[in-house]
């Protein structure tokens, strides 16, 4: 039986979901997930996690497979989601302020409505075809900063 797990206006601010499976999950899963129960288990059968204006602000998710996900209007404000795959994920509207998107996969997302400024990318990550990240706000990690990125997304 199919279940959807629908996450709308879920507050987690600040948490720490390194390597968490956003789909796919399932109660043997490897890698650790604060997912818990039956919302572990809903997830586990979701084919689209359904984030919808979830708080995600300064939320470390370093590696979340966030793949098709819908979260429109979702606030990931100074969210770590250093090489998280957030490929064709809805994104639209979503606050991305300061988020930190290196190596991130973003690859067919829709970013419409988007704010992305300050976002911080560098060279790895991969954005929709056609899309100019510096035109939209975000700016470049440089070498010297990228010491800097890896550590905080060692540490998270």
């Amino acid at each position: 039986m199919m279940m959807k797990s629908i996450w709308l206006g879920v507050y987690v601010a600040g948490a720490a979901w390194m390597g968490t499976q956003m789909m796919g999950v399932g109660p043997k899963a490897a890698s650790p997930s604060p997912i818990r129960g039956a919302a572990r288990e809903a997830a586990a059968d979701s084919p689209r996690p359904d984030l919808v204006a979830a708080c995600l602000m300064r939320a470390r998710m370093p590696g979340a497979n966030l793949r098709s996900a819908n979260l429109i209007a979702a606030n990931l404000a100074q969210a770590h989601l250093v090489a998280a795959h957030l490929e064709h994920a809805n994104l639209s509207g979503a606050d991305l302020r300061g988020a930190n998107l290196a190596d991130a996969r973003l690859t067919g997302a829709d970013l419409s409505g988007a704010d992305r400024t300050g976002a911080l990318y560098d060279d790895g990550t991969q954005w929709p075809d056609g899309f100019d990240p510096a035109r939209h706000g975000a700016r470049l990690v440089e070498d010297g900063e990228k010491a800097t990125t890896a550590a905080v997304a060692r540490r998270d």
